[in-house]
């Protein structure tokens, strides 16, 4: 998508990499009770760590979608119906782990098989 953006951003740019919590982080941080009792919330909101101190972390992922592919992807990518695209992130996030199928995504979605395409590499 950077390469899209034409604006130079010499000065005006920090870049790092925020990588979530391990497992042993947090392990030492609470003990493994406290780990077992949070393991179901941990795999489906991940373990970023503004996730995991937040008391509401739908809210702080309904934000990363929003800020990040409901306007990037949706600004600088061919990608017209946000709604097609928000119902495909919640069909691909409930076959994690599995084989998908671009004819399958597209019969569930109601849109053919170049858009499932399209929208998968704009991702």
């Amino acid at each position: 998508m950077s390469n899209l953006i034409v604006e130079p951003r010499t000065g005006r740019k920090v870049e790092f990499r925020l990588f979530p919590l391990s497992v042993g982080e947090l392990l030492a941080e609470e003990g493994p009770l406290e780990s077992r009792r949070l393991l179901e919330r941990r795999l489906r909101y991940g373990m970023y760590p503004e996730v995991i101190t937040n008391d509401d972390p739908a809210s702080i992922i309904l934000e990363v979608a929003n800020s990040y592919l409901f306007r990037d992807v949706l600004e600088y990518q061919t990608v017209k119906g946000p709604d097609a695209l928000r119902r495909l992130l919640q069909a691909l996030a409930l076959q994690a782990g599995g084989e998908v199928s671009f004819n399958e995504l597209a019969s569930l979605l109601g849109v053919d098989k170049a858009t499932i395409d399209r929208y998968s590499i704009a991702l």
